[in-house]
């Protein structure tokens, strides 16, 4: 199964450009994940319902015992991930009221500062040098798509090289490098206008190690029960 860990180190050993389409795979990721669930769901249950043969020799394991063990241990490899967060693992949401959003901020990523107009707020993680911006803006004209637009112009004239963009009435993602460092951004559509993002920044050598964390990230930035954002 590809994911972005595999997407980046195809790019590596190929003589493509070393940063094109680190994310291009982050919507797809999630729905070759569910397949892979299912096929291995469905082949757990086929194998339960069939009864094991008994091995000739003592000691001999059934072929169909080996082969459930097999099964499951693929299968407790493919739902780890993504079953739920437990609270222990050090995750924790921000919501903010004034925009009516909500988003999981990663482990490690310490507040930075707070708008003086509570519109959002930066984290910082010390361990590996990360920032991530969590903001809430109200675009001209209530235009989703060209605020989005617009930002991806900003990149641009800051020196960044925009990877990957992907843009929609609802939601959007973008990404880009510039010299050592990468960025990954998301938005999306709220009431009356508005919109979220979230913009995490990070090190190109620390690839692997966001792979997560962006998907997780992408999955929980949403409205707020009390927004009810266009359709």
């Amino acid at each position: 199964m590809r994911n972005l860990t595999g997407i980046a180190r195809g790019l590596y050993a190929s003589g493509k450009t070393r940063d094109s389409l680190l994310h291009v795979s982050l919507d797809r990721a999630d729905l070759k994940k569910h397949a892979a669930i299912r096929g291995a769901a469905a082949a757990f249950v086929r194998l339960k319902r069939r009864p094991a043969l008994q091995g000739k020799a003592a000691g001999k394991k059934p072929k169909d015992a080996l082969s459930m063990r097999r099964v499951f241990f693929a299968f407790a490899v493919l739902v780890g991930p993504a079953l739920p967060a437990t609270a222990q693992d050090d995750w924790h949401p921000y919501s903010n009221p004034r925009f009516g959003y909500t988003v999981e901020i990663p482990p490690g990523f310490e507040m930075h500062q707070q708008a003086d107009n509570n519109d959002g707020v930066s984290f910082h993680a010390d361990d590996n040098g990360a920032t991530l911006m969590v903001f809430g803006t109200h675009p001209p004209a209530g235009d989703f798509e060209t605020d989005v637009t617009d930002r991806i112009g900003y990149e641009k004239d800051d020196d960044w090289r925009i990877l990957y963009s992907r843009v929609t009435p609802a939601w959007a993602s973008f990404s880009g490098a510039r010299g050592r460092e990468v960025f990954y951004t998301r938005a999306i559509a709220l009431c009356d206008g508005s919109a979220a993002y979230f913009r995490l920044q990070y090190r190109k050598s620390k690839l692997t190690s966001f792979d997560g964390v962006i998907s997780r990230m992408a999955a929980a930035l949403r409205p707020s029960d009390e927004c009810r954002p266009p359709e």
